[in-house]
C-alpha cells in the first residue's frame, strides 16, 4: 500500500527494514509494483511530494537530479513537482543551487 499510494518514505522504510518486495497479493501484483501493480518501485517524485523534513526534501532533489541525469526523459515527471507549487515553498532555491551546481 504504501508503494501504491507514493508513501515513499513509509515504503524505503520498510524496504530497508527487510520487506519483502516480490510478495505478491491476490491479483498477482508484487507489493513492489504497488496493489494495481502499475508502479515501476520508488521514485523520487514522490519522494519530494511526500517529503516532511528538510533532510527528506534534501534527499529527495539529489533523487531527482539522478533521475533528470540517468533519464532527460523524466522530465516530465518531475514537472508534476512544480505544478504542486511545493519548489516555490520548500524546495526550489534548494533545487537552483544544486541544479546550478
Amino acid at each position: 500500500m504504501a508503494v501504491e499510494y507514493d508513501y515513499y518514505w513509509i515504503a524505503r522504510t520498510l524496504m530497508e527494514n527487510g520487506a519483502n518486495g516480490q510478495i505478491t497479493n491476490a491479483d498477482g501484483h508484487k507489493a513492489e509494483n504497488g496493489i494495481e501493480g502499475q508502479k515501476k518501485g520508488l521514485n523520487a517524485t514522490a519522494a519530494f511530494t511526500s517529503a516532511q523534513t528538510k533532510k527528506e526534501i534534501d534527499s529527495a532533489l539529489d533523487l531527482i537530479l539522478k533521475q533528470l541525469e540517468d533519464n532527460p526523459e523524466s522530465a516530465a515527471d518531475i514537472d508534476k513537482v512544480r505544478r504542486l507549487g511545493k519548489t516555490e515553498s520548500k524546495g526550489k532555491g534548494v533545487y537552483e543551487k544544486r541544479r546550478n551546481g
